[in-house]
């Protein structure tokens, strides 16, 4: 969202005239998932993407419309054979869109929902889709990550449980609410073959990454220039003062067993979204028992170690075994139980 969002927000505040379309919602298959944007200027031209194709165009000709009439529409659209042949574009969903002429009343909280996200702070974004008034269709605010009241509207919002957009009515009033997160985290620990190959990955989708090890040969700049910090210190010592929140992704992968189990045993107990650690299945097994053992972790703790880490893709090289992880934590970040 971030590089449409930023851009509606400058061209919002410099007087720009603009229509902004938003995929709010989307039922079955289709090309994007909902809270995508589409800036249409009154040339035509467009910025960002709703799904490109047909539905593209077609919101664009809705967003021409709606800069000439200065309404909002609100929309749906069947993304089948009778409406995507030219384009192939034959999902079998159904979407749901609104077109808004009117960027002064979404810029704001785009901006504000920005604001706290490079604060490292999460928020919600609101956009009203129906209401009693009917001028309200389209707004937009924003709200603190755990919810609460705004003067837009007349009733409570609660975050939801997962990262995904959702749908909420009530009394009349139908809002789409979009989770807005800062970029996550992911501490990696340890900076051998794999962890090095596993910095530049994450780094590429998203994650701003701390890399840690002991060894100034393996941790420095130079080595991981993807890294947003480079730590060289003592691991166990990193892993305790480290601070980690759920936006915090972990994943072990030092330069052997012992020192595996060490580290997990001085973050377990943190906040975290995901904690993965490299192993065999006998190794792993022999940690878990050991820290329940020394009661250095819980059940519910170790229940929730990713080990051995990764997805299972058969990888065998460094760059595999940081691909496969990189395709967990991504998975994680997007609510899916893996």
């Amino acid at each position: 969202m971030d590089d449409i969002a930023e851009e509606i927000v400058r061209r919002a505040c410099a007087g720009e005239r603009f229509a902004v379309g938003l995929l709010a919602h989307v039922q079955g298959s289709a090309p994007q998932r909902a809270g995508a944007r589409l800036l249409v200027l009154p040339d035509g031209t467009m910025r960002g993407t709703v799904g490109g194709g047909c539905l593209e165009m077609e919101t664009r000709r809705r967003a021409l419309l709606a800069l000439r009439t200065g309404k909002t529409a609100l929309f749906e659209l069947r993304l089948d054979d009778d409406f995507g042949w030219d384009d192939g574009l034959i999902c079998g969903g159904r979407t749901t869109l609104v077109v808004s002429p009117h960027p002064e009343r979404i810029a704001p909280a785009l901006a504000q929902a920005l604001e706290e996200k490079k604060a490292g702070r999460r928020a919600l974004l609101a956009t009203v889709l129906a209401a009693p008034a009917e001028e309200a269709v389209g707004e937009s605010c924003a709200l603190p990550g755990a919810g609460g009241t705004t003067p837009l509207l007349p009733f409570p919002v609660e975050p939801p449980p997962t990262p995904k957009p959702v749908i909420i009515d009530h009394s009349g009033w139908r809002v789409l609410i979009e989770p807005v997160r800062p970029n996550p985290t992911l501490i990696v620990m340890g900076c051998g073959h794999i962890g090095a190959a596993l910095v530049e990955m994450a780094a590429g989708v998203g994650f701003d990454v701390i890399a840690v090890d002991d060894r100034i040969d393996y941790a420095n700049e130079t080595r991981l220039p993807a890294a947003r910090q480079v730590l060289c210190e003592d691991m166990l010592s990193a892993a305790h003062t480290l601070p980690s929140g759920p936006d915090t992704y972990w994943v072990i992968v030092t330069r052997g067993h012992r020192n595996d189990g060490r580290v997990l045993a001085e973050m377990i107990g943190k906040e975290y979204a995901y904690v993965g650690m490299i192993g065999s299945r006998r190794k792993v097994r022999i940690i878990r028992e050991g820290l329940l053992a020394e009661n250095a972790a819980t059940p519910e703790q170790i229940a929730r170690l990713h080990a051995p880490v990764g997805l299972d893709i058969g990888a065998e090289s460094p760059r595999e075994i940081a691909l496969s992880i990189t395709a967990q934590v991504v998975a994680v970040r997007h609510g899916k139980n893996v």
